[in-house]
């Protein structure tokens, strides 16, 4: 038998994230001074965007997030290391959301339709380090470039698909200096989506062996729903 797709989001596994965090717990070049490499020791890292190593703070204490995706992923890792998120919640995000969260500045976003980094804010809030968690974009490689030769702040992309996700976080953990808590949140995605991908398995399996005759199972088995999700695999 073919392997289902498993019918489980991003957004769905970064709600679970966010609330298993509550119970563990201007455009323009830069003109800034601010140099978060200046006179600290630093290290050397590789992320998901396809560059050469790029270089930041050994010990990171300060992060900013690129937009809402990288808000949500950063927020059960290392909500007390941001400096900002990218716009003010609503009041149905706030009960997923630290306390501390609530009263940061707003940076915007990077990409979408409703872009709108201001860069002077972001740099204003002095993070040692930008993080854009999410799909890897096509132009992800020079966009990183881009905004750490504007902001003078080293930016990072790491891919928050569900395929990646507990990966990043386990990076995240290690550069973070928070290996424990990536490595617990890695096993929760592991196990949440391993769960859903057994539960999808199961249904289709008692669907199938629920049909009378061979006839009735060819029938659903040609179905348009079941040849649209073929085709999408």
């Amino acid at each position: 038998m073919r392997k289902r797709k498993t019918r489980i989001t991003v957004s769905a596994v970064t709600a679970l994230i966010m609330m298993l965090s509550l119970t563990l717990t201007g455009c323009g070049g830069n003109e800034s001074d601010y140099d978060p490499l200046e006179g600290v020791e630093t290290q050397m890292v590789l992320d998901d965007s396809g560059r050469d190593e790029v270089e930041i703070p050994a010990e990171i204490t300060r992060i900013a997030p690129s937009g809402a995706t990288a808000t949500m992923m950063l927020t059960p890792i290392a909500s007390d290391l941001m400096v900002g998120i990218a716009a003010s919640p609503s009041v149905d995000q706030e009960k997923y959301l630290p306390e501390e969260l609530l009263y940061l500045p707003t940076f915007g976003q990077f990409y979408g339709s409703k872009s709108t980094l201001n860069m002077e804010s972001l740099i204003e809030a002095e993070p040692q380090v930008i993080f854009d968690l999410g799909d890897k974009k096509v132009t992800v490689k020079a966009d990183m470039d881009s905004i750490g030769k504007q902001t003078g702040i080293p930016a990072l992309f790491y891919d928050g698909t569900l395929e990646h996700m507990a990966d990043t976080y386990r990076t995240l953990g290690k550069l973070l200096g928070r290996e424990e808590r990536g490595e617990e949140i890695a096993e929760f995605i592991d196990r949440t989506v391993d769960m859903a991908e057994r539960n999808s398995a199961k249904n289709f399996y008692n669907l199938n062996k629920n049909f009378t005759n061979g006839e009735d199972r060819e029938r659903f088995r040609s179905s348009p729903v079941i040849i649209i999700n073929n085709a999408s695999e």
